[in-house]
């Protein structure tokens, strides 16, 4: 029988829980049963919520709500509309749920774990949305708990998931436009609430955009993402628009954070696309085309295309070489995005039955050389047992991975990787298993993701190799592109190819420098060759 709890109670449960079975809302990027999306009964957005039912269905389970009352409550009409845009049923799934819109993010259920009968389970969570005049929605999570018979929680604030950016542990990040929403609550009567909703130690306003589309929500994945704990995805805009200096004063916010390892988070740009004129909007009202209003499920990423192959090529570059081997989809979102929405916008992920976590500081980029063995740190904590937790690894170019026992050991587990040589560049990733069978991988696109590091032959504390993965902004191009995570104090050679490997310019850059592209670059597609010692990394960029 499903069971409906205040926030208050859920919080006072948790003072007497220990820290692995702390209550948590996890982060859209952590393992997840499925997504939920609404069927919108439109001939030009169906086609949309079918292209993006049918590739998330390889990725996890999909389920459909649709209106109970309608003349299709036996789900065919949709069914036949599946089938004749390519997609099966294997993993599609249907609810019936009363909704006014099919914007599911803004007002779907905010899934988290606590205790309720002395264990940690799976609830749904309520926000308060009924500010907008759309009470059917407002009672989405309140009918798919009903549902799916799981436990329900009433929160004390209002806001739309799509305002909400968290990393599920330390960090979380709202939009200013939260605090209007809440009045005549103050900014810390907000935070305080938040932070008790999601169970994070540390809430960050940044200010929504008022002069670049998006619609009347200033909804923050419009401009901000967490691509893992470590990461954030943040759109860039050209700087003769209004919010320019606005959308990097928020870019100076996050830089000035540290993530749950304590460490800056590495921050990747992104350049939206202009409308088909080529041109930005620069009203609230304006449409928006933003690349970070994507969906991340399990190994999957589906991000919004416009049609413009330069920007969609550039967003599609800038997800693959910072997601460890997910496999990346493009839809088209033109249709949504007149409407300030995007993919983001229109799903809503269902976190796994059990919660499982892997907490790890990712080990990338040359390290110290300590010898032949190679010591990996992390921690695993679910709501079971942990039964199991293994390090997969391999050297160099070998294709057979290797596996070593982690530790579960207080206060980090720990793996050994042994025979470890200083010219070895070593590969590897993590698993963990409860008791009760649920499993998880890190990266969770394991063993085609894996995180890589190697050994810096000429001293680790000469900063001549690379530390983190460089990365370059803006992309596309128009004259200047700048360099970050090149090694301090040291200038790098660089090339710039096209994708036949013939060279076009060459030259040294600094650490957050800049390179001016030469003059008889044309419009199309290069590739930017950074090397330090024997290492190099790869770039593509689009010049406009």
């Amino acid at each position: 029988m499903i069971k409906t709890f205040l926030i208050a109670i859920i919080l006072g449960a948790a003072l007497n829980v220990t820290a692995q079975m702390a209550i948590t809302v996890p982060a859209e990027y952590e393992k997840n049963d499925g997504v939920i999306l609404t069927w919108p009964y439109s001939p030009s957005l169906d086609s949309v919520i079918a292209e993006i039912s049918g590739l998330a269905a390889a990725s996890g389970e999909v389920w459909l709500l649709y209106n109970p009352d309608s003349v299709v409550t036996d789900t065919n009409d949709i069914r036949t509309f599946l089938m004749a845009t390519g997609n099966n049923f294997d993993n599609i799934g249907f609810v019936p749920a009363y909704t006014n819109t099919f914007f599911i993010r803004e007002y779907g259920p905010v899934t988290g774990y606590g205790v309720f009968d002395q264990t940690l389970v799976r609830y749904f969570g309520d926000p308060l949305f009924d500010g907008y005049s759309r009470p059917q929605d407002d009672s989405v999570p309140h009918q798919l708990a009903n549902f799916w018979q799981a436990d329900y929680v009433q929160y004390n604030l209002a806001f739309e998931s799509g305002n909400i950016v968290t990393d599920g542990e330390k960090n979380l990040f709202a939009s200013t436009g939260l605090l209007q929403e809440n009045l005549p609550l103050s900014e810390q009567e907000v935070s305080a609430r938040i932070s008790a909703i999601y169970n994070v130690s540390n809430v960050t306003f940044l200010t929504a955009p008022e002069h670049s589309g998006g619609g009347a929500m200033k909804s923050l994945d419009m401009f901000v993402k967490l691509l893992d704990s470590e990461t954030i995805l943040i759109t860039e805009i050209p700087d003769t628009l209004p919010d320019y200096f606005l959308i990097e004063n928020n870019v100076q916010t996050i830089q000035n954070l540290t993530n749950t390892y304590e460490a800056p988070y590495k921050i990747v740009r992104v350049m939206a696309a202009p409308l088909d004129n080529g041109k930005y909007d620069t009203t609230l009202s304006g449409e928006l085309r933003s690349y970070t209003n994507a969906l991340i499920l399990n190994n999957l990423i589906l991000i919004p295309s416009y049609g413009n192959s330069e920007y969609d090529s550039a967003a599609y570059y800038v997800y693959k070489n910072n997601t460890y081997g997910m496999t990346v989809k493009m839809v088209d979102a033109r249709k949504l995005s007149v409407l300030h929405a995007a993919v983001h916008t229109v799903t809503k992920e269902r976190p796994q039955e059990h919660f499982l976590r892997i907490n790890h500081k990712k080990v990338e980029g040359a390290q110290e050389y300590q010898g032949e063995e190679f010591t990996i740190h992390c921690l695993a904590s679910g709501d079971d047992v942990i039964d199991n937790m293994w390090l997969h690894y391999r050297f160099n170019h070998d294709t057979t991975w290797q596996k070593t026992m982690v530790h579960l050991v207080c206060p980090t587990h720990y793996g050994i990787i042994e025979n470890v040589q200083l010219t070895d560049t070593i590969h590897y990733y993590l698993d963990a298993t409860e008791i009760n069978g649920t499993t998880i991988t890190y990266p969770l696109s394991a063993p085609d993701g894996y995180f890589t590091f190697w050994f810096d032959v000429t001293g680790i504390n000469s900063n001549e190799t690379f530390r983190l993965k460089p990365a370059i902004y803006p992309n596309p191009v128009l004259n200047y592109v700048k360099v970050s995570n090149l090694p301090v104090n040291k200038e790098v050679n660089y090339q710039i190819v096209d994708l036949s490997g013939k060279a076009f310019q060459s030259g040294r850059v600094n650490a957050g420098g800049s390179i001016k592209l030469a003059d008889n670059l044309t419009p199309g597609m290069y590739v930017l060759n950074l090397q330090v010692g024997n290492r190099i990394e790869n770039i593509k960029f689009i010049k406009r």
